[in-house]
């Protein structure tokens, strides 16, 4: 009992891993575990101190709390990947790979994510699916745009930075742009993907697959 209400009882060491667009002080934040707090109460707590904290920050998809000696404490962390930025109706978001949109004060440095204002539900799927690809693909892709026609209502027109260009559908994307590394291997010069119907590319200029 003494030990429990002792300083000797208090966090003194905290690891935080697995963050990658979360910061160290973010997950502290979120948590409300830093140095000097009860660790058995944070412990005892853990179930909950998740629940809220993934509630108060879509980009926290998970987390486990584990002790790590009498005052060392290690949370790993999961993360909902921040995909990139959208602008709605004047209001920055951080779109992040559940299909989460969160307001954002500051734009990102990555994907844009462009034309979806008055269409959210359209930029949650995307971006569901987005979220889906390898960070070798994704981190490839400059920006996403929505752009239906009465043919493809759900199309969608990627900008790759290595200067190609995809045309895909929102429903399919995730599982279609996997196949991009192969494809653009495959072609002689920059061009277009076509992955609407089946996948075939040609380079600007042709139609010529």
């Amino acid at each position: 009992m003494l030990y429990i209400i002792s300083p000797w009882s208090k966090i003194d060491q905290l690891t935080v891993t697995g963050n990658n667009d979360l910061t160290v002080k973010q997950v502290e934040k979120e948590t409300k575990i830093y140095p000097g707090r009860f660790i058995w109460g944070v412990y005892l707590e853990r179930q909950k101190i998740t629940r809220e904290a993934k509630l108060n920050n879509p980009q926290i998809k998970d987390l486990q709390i584990t002790l790590e000696g009498p005052q060392a404490m290690k949370i790993v962390v999961k993360e909902n990947a921040l995909l990139g930025t959208a602008v709605l109706n004047n209001d920055t978001y951080a779109v992040l790979a559940n299909g989460h949109l969160q307001r954002s004060r500051v734009a990102t440095n990555g994907t844009a994510y462009k034309r979806f204002d008055g269409h959210k539900t359209a930029l949650e799927k995307t971006a569901s699916q987005i979220g889906k690809l390898k960070p070798a693909v994704r981190n490839g892709i400059s920006s996403v745009n929505y752009q239906p026609t009465k043919e493809y209502p759900d199309r969608l027109i990627i900008y790759m930075r290595d200067g190609n260009t995809v045309y895909a559908d929102i429903n399919t994307v995730g599982d279609k742009m996997a196949y991009y590394p192969g494809i653009a291997a495959s072609m002689k010069e920059k061009g277009v993907i076509d992955l609407q119907v089946g996948a075939y590319s040609y380079r600007y200029g042709s139609h010529d697959k």
